[in-house]
């Protein structure tokens, strides 16, 4: 049985099934995925003392293994799973332990794959930055390497997949760090279906700044609107609960998908009831200009405490204004931009959109 489908055994609640099961599975290393993997289950469903004892069972195999490969993926496999239950230190203690066994591979090109493995288990208790780091070595090493030219793309390839693979579990902000990464190593190898996922995937990660849970950006890639807008109401509230609909919306609207009126336009009641944080206006200033309802975003603009920011956020409006054609229009709003470059900049680019 494949791991993905052990996991989602124990997901279903049959735990004990889904630890036969791993027993089963002949490769230590899959072992120790999946075992981890569980106890991650578990923890989410409050049963630390059941997940702690996988986790001891995943460092019995790996501390058992002669395989450096093996030990040092499986070390940063338990580390992450440790940092989950909050044991932070421990957890950092087995990626030290992750990174000297890389050392002791002998294939260069796997040792260039385990540190990316290793890179990817650390991306995703948080420290991305530490992480990148690591994929540039991991890079490094396999592009320094005395191999041919097949075996360096393949590898590479690996990498980014690797990469690809840690930004699809992490909240959006940090995910789009890695897809830039992943998609400039896919860009450069020449791989473009795989660079036009990422891209898609890096794009809607900086637009679900608020909702971007891993769960709602899977379910916008694959169109399952409904779904996702009912996940965004469950895991937000209050003034999350609207910026996050109306980044829904503005995927919806770059797809092309016309449904993307209805979201806003079921929302748009709701931003007169509720009051809001200068972030909060902010955000939804831009993401109203960016989905064509102007009136909405101006009155949110005007409110905007900031007068650089407040400046901006209205020239944007007025210039949306001069793309439809309402030059009149821009350029009232442009004479409210209270930044006087800004407002004499804006000015000009009206004059420049407006026909002869």
């Amino acid at each position: 049985m494949a791991i993905d489908e052990i996991i989602e055994l124990a997901r279903s609640g049959h735990v004990e099934e889904a630890i036969i099961r791993i027993n089963h599975l002949r490769d230590p290393l899959e072992q120790i995925k999946a075992l981890t993997e569980v106890a991650g289950i578990l923890h989410e469903r409050g049963e630390d003392d059941w997940s702690i004892e996988l986790i001891q069972d995943a460092n019995y195999i790996v501390r058992h293994t002669k395989d450096p490969y093996v030990r040092s993926v499986g070390y940063s496999m338990v580390g992450f799973a440790l940092s989950k239950l909050g044991y932070i230190e421990e957890g950092e203690e087995f990626f030290k332990s992750a990174l000297d066994e890389v050392t002791k591979i002998g294939d260069v090109m796997k040792t260039g794959e385990a540190l990316a493995r290793i890179a990817g288990y650390i991306a995703l208790t948080g420290a991305v930055d530490y992480a990148l780091k690591l994929f540039d070595t991991a890079l490094e090493i396999v592009v320094r390497a005395e191999a041919d030219y097949i075996r360096k793309t393949e590898a590479m390839t690996t990498i980014a997949e690797i990469i690809e693979e840690a930004a699809d579990r992490l909240y959006a902000p940090k995910a789009a760090k890695l897809y830039e990464m992943a998609f400039d190593i896919f860009e450069k190898l020449h791989v473009p279906q795989k660079a036009g996922t990422v891209e898609k995937k890096l794009m809607l990660s900086r637009i679900v700044r608020t909702a971007g849970f891993p769960e709602v950006r899977n379910a916008l890639m694959e169109g399952r609107y409904r779904y996702a807008l009912a996940m965004i109401g469950r895991l937000l509230s209050g003034e999350d609960r609207i910026v996050g609909i109306l980044e829904e919306a503005l995927w919806m609207k770059i797809g092309n998908n016309p449904s993307y009126l209805d979201v806003v336009n079921n929302i748009l009641p709701q931003l007169e009831r509720l009051s809001f944080s200068q972030e909060g206006v902010k955000r939804i200033a831009h993401l109203l200009t960016k989905l064509g309802k102007l009136d909405g975003a101006l009155r949110f603009a005007v409110k905007i405490e900031d007068e650089i920011e407040k400046s901006e956020a209205l020239q944007r409006i007025a210039l949306s204004l001069a793309e439809e054609g309402m030059f009149k229009e821009a350029e009232v709003v442009a004479m409210k931009i209270p930044d006087p470059t800004i407002r004499e900049q804006t000015l000009r680019e009206i004059k420049t959109i407006e026909p002869w």
